[in-house]
């Protein structure tokens, strides 16, 4: 009688040891789990945080740039007969802005009487960082037919090309901006333009790296 109480109170005493293992584990496994949620929230907080911080940063720039671009149209329009003070015009905003790599004052062909092209074109040398200023269009380069050149003309309003490799030009991959300049019966009569090198904007997205193997890509 004694052996089977014993023998009873035992697998009473290994079921309740069995109940409170699972519990303990499943304790453990919310534990864990309920940890782990936490990380990955903070992980993902921080990293937009990171972002936020680098759209930021864009944004500061290309704005920076489009202020200047639009700044320099009322210095053009007042010297526009001026052809050889346009060069200058261009090589300034090269030099003095770190952020814009070429400039173009390209106007419509045909404008000047005398020059089917004209395009005083100011671009940093890639290599030696020298800013190097000269006529951009010719018959082999035909700016009217570039889309930095004919979209924002075509819709009258100032306009981010898409990224391309510009031969003949910066010989960079970059990306321009563009805004089309009017005379007073309202007709696009050139485009100013400031280059941006997309080297310069993977650097800042390759720096987006909130963690060890974690990569940015630059979309657009």
């Amino acid at each position: 009688m004694k052996i089977g109480n014993r023998s009873f109170s035992t697998r009473i005493s290994l079921n309740v040891l069995m109940v409170v293992a699972v519990l303990f584990i499943i304790s453990i496994a919310i534990v864990a789990f309920s940890s782990h949620r936490i990380i990955a929230e903070e992980a993902t907080r921080s990293a937009q945080n990171i972002l936020d911080a680098k759209i930021a940063e864009l944004e500061r720039t290309l704005s920076n740039v489009e202020m200047t671009a639009q700044g320099v149209a009322w210095i053009v329009k007042d010297r526009v007969d001026d052809t050889n003070y346009l060069y200058e015009i261009t090589h300034t905003v090269v030099e003095s802005n770190p952020n814009i790599v070429g400039s173009a004052i390209a106007f419509e062909p045909d404008y000047f009487p005398d020059k089917h092209f004209f395009s005083p074109y100011s671009a940093e040398d890639p290599n030696t960082h020298a800013v190097k200023t000269f006529q951009l269009g010719s018959d082999k380069y035909d700016y009217s037919q570039m889309g930095w050149f004919r979209n924002p003309a075509t819709v009258g309003k100032c306009l981010w090309s898409d990224p391309y490799y510009d031969e003949g030009g910066g010989e960079i991959l970059m990306s321009t901006y563009s805004g089309p300049m009017l005379d007073d019966s309202g007709h696009v009569f050139a485009v100013l333009t400031a280059d941006i090198s997309l080297e310069w904007a993977s650097e800042i997205v390759g720096q987006i790296r909130p963690y060890p193997r974690s990569k940015a890509t630059l979309v657009s």
